[in-house]
């Protein structure tokens, strides 16, 4: 019993010294920059995106695989334009959890992030088929450019239509429910868990040719908590508002508790804290803030606001300027349901005073 012990204890660490020597050799001789145009071709492929890794590309496996990169740019979808680029990139990934179907992330830092986000005149983003699953049939995306527009054309139409909002409401509750049964296998598959991210020197620019409006968003930092699907995290984040058209120079910061579900397409921004100083368009504003929940579900395209303060102190210019503005509107509670084309406000309370 002893010898056959003692085979089993050698061929043990046998096999161990042969794994780690085996990984030794693998850490020594790969090389992940020798990848990049396989990456590259992959990206273009199934995005038709142009990839470009300028800096080296350094990778660990052990104790976590890490993965560091740099000056890394991203075009727009066919052509050449520049639709994002970050000067550097880390994050580290547990391998243990790999191995249930999950991912589980220790850190992702980004510095020097930039985009360059353009709606067309269809109302359509230029990052829309990075977020698209490409499905064959899928829900049409709701016109948000003016809410009251919409739900004035939809309540006016709505003794016409009132069959068809019936059954689309129907087969959007449906849909809802299915979902919340049963995710779909795509997504079920693999369960990822970020423990941060931590966002420096950020920059958006912003076109909309829809809306005339040109603006751009400097030295933006984020900061959030663990992030994963279906659990609230914290996220934090600051910067400043810079636009063209209207003129915008602001400085705004803000922090809320938020979680998402992707399958269900359920959004939620609960204990929102925005505060907002400076020029915006024709107010200068000495103090700008905005509180309460928000949720918006994509399947049931309800929208909702609970326990929501707007408040407002600064300068109304132009024509008939207003000195030492001050509002304040408070809304307990708010639903937009626009599958059924209705609006629910309760006990909203809106009041402003200043000089002439």
């Amino acid at each position: 019993m002893k010898v056959w012990l003692k085979r089993v204890l050698i061929s043990l660490v046998v096999v161990f010294l042969v794994a780690l020597v085996g990984v030794a050799i693998f850490l020594l001789t790969f090389d992940p920059n020798a990848y990049k145009s396989k990456l590259q071709e992959i990206v273009y492929a199934r995005y038709e995106r142009t990839l470009t890794i300028n800096g080296d590309i350094e990778l660990s496996l052990f104790p976590r695989i890490g993965l560091s990169v740099q000056d890394v740019s991203l075009s727009d979808r066919g052509n050449s334009d520049l639709f994002a680029s970050v000067d550097s990139a880390t994050l580290a990934v547990a391998i243990w959890p790999l191995m249930f179907n999950r991912l589980v992330v220790d850190h992702v830092a980004i510095s020097g992030f930039q985009a360059w986000v353009v709606r067309n005149e269809e109302g359509e983003f230029n990052f829309d088929d990075l977020l698209s699953r490409r499905q064959t049939a899928s829900l049409p995306a709701p016109d948000l450019t003016s809410p009251l527009s919409a739900l004035t054309g939809a309540i006016g139409t709505a003794q016409a239509a009132t069959t068809e909002t019936a059954i689309a409401a129907e087969a959007a509750k449906q849909e809802n429910r299915a979902a919340r049964a049963e995710p779909s296998p795509e997504n079920a598959d693999l369960q990822i868990d970020i423990a941060g991210l931590t966002l420096r020197n950020g920059q958006i620019h912003l076109h909309d040719k829809q809306r005339n409006y040109v603006g751009h968003i400097t030295g933006l930092e984020v900061n959030t908590g663990r992030v994963t699907a279906d659990q609230p995290f914290d996220l934090a984040f600051r910067g400043q508002l810079l636009g063209d058209f209207p003129t915008a120079d602001a400085r705004f910061d803000g922090q809320a508790l938020v979680s998402f579900n992707t399958d269900q397409k359920n959004y939620s921004a609960q204990r929102v804290n925005v505060q907002v100083n400076g020029q915006l368009a024709g107010l200068q504003a000495r103090s700008l803030g905005l509180r309460g929940n928000l949720a918006y579900s994509a399947y049931s395209q309800m929208f909702s606001a609970n326990g929501v303060a707007f408040s407002l102190q600064g300068d109304l210019n132009g024509s008939a300027p207003i000195k030492n503005f001050e509002a304040t509107l408070a809304v307990p509670r708010l639903k937009l349901d626009r599958s059924q084309a209705e609006l629910h406000v309760e006990k909203l309370s809106l009041q402003a005073k200043g000089e002439q």
